[in-house]
Order: C-alpha cells, then structure tokens, then sequence
C-alpha cells in the first residue's frame, strides 16, 4: 500500500512541480531586483551602525535625512527612461530603508551602554 501512495506523490510532483516554478519569478533583468541588490552592497552597514550607536540623536537625523546618493551609472546606461525611473525609486527606497535600520539598531544598542556609563559616571562621582 505504501508503495502505490509513493508512487502516486512521484506522479504528482512529477506535474505539480513544473506549474508551481513557472509563476512569476524576477528576471535579471528586473530593475527593482537589481535596485534592491546595489543598494544592499552600497549601503555602509557597519558605518550607520556605529554613527546610531556612538552619537543616537545624530543617528535619528541622518536617519531621517531624505537625501541619499544616487545609484549607480552603469546600472542604467542604454536603459529605457521607465527603467531608469523604476530603478531609481526603488533603489532610493531602499537605501533608505536599509540606512534608518541599521541607525536605529545602533540607537537602540547605544540606549542601555549609555544609560549604564551615566550611571556608573554617576556613582563615580557620588563616591568621590
């Protein structure tokens, strides 16, 4: 019995799985694909880490800052002007998104190491 139902899952997948992988899947070719992946190799992770992390409040305005660099050239040399503008709205977006995550996970690091440096400043200070 276990090998006709076996047999049965085989036969399926073997029609079910072709249908299944011809949705719509990105080509490479796909500006808002290829603008979600320059901005995530673009974006200086580490560096807006530590600014939000460091300095919170100069995280929050960089963070909420509307200017970012624009993309990359050569991304969008020989492509059609509704190329050009999908790419760049996304690519903008998500450089933005990345940027305001890594700042806020910086500030909200920051938070509990600065709150115990006052608080151990201000022991130090009390004790003196």
């Amino acid at each position: 019995m276990t090998r006709k139902s076996f047999s049965f899952f085989l036969a399926c997948s073997v029609f079910v799985l072709p249908l299944l992988s011809q949705q719509d899947h990105p080509t490479l070719d796909d500006p808002v694909l290829r603008a979600k992946k320059a901005a995530d190799r673009d974006v200086q992770k580490s560096v807006y880490f530590v600014v939000g992390c460091v300095a919170p409040m100069l995280g929050f305005l960089i963070g909420s800052s509307r200017t970012t660099p624009p993309p990359p050239q050569l991304d969008l040399l020989g492509k059609s002007p509704e190329y050009t503008a999908r790419y760049t709205k996304t690519y903008t977006e998500t450089y933005k998104r990345i940027r305001s995550n890594y700042l806020f996970s910086g500030c909200l690091t920051a938070i509990p190491m600065w709150s115990l440096f006052l608080v151990s400043f201000y022991y130090l200070i009390k004790i003196s």
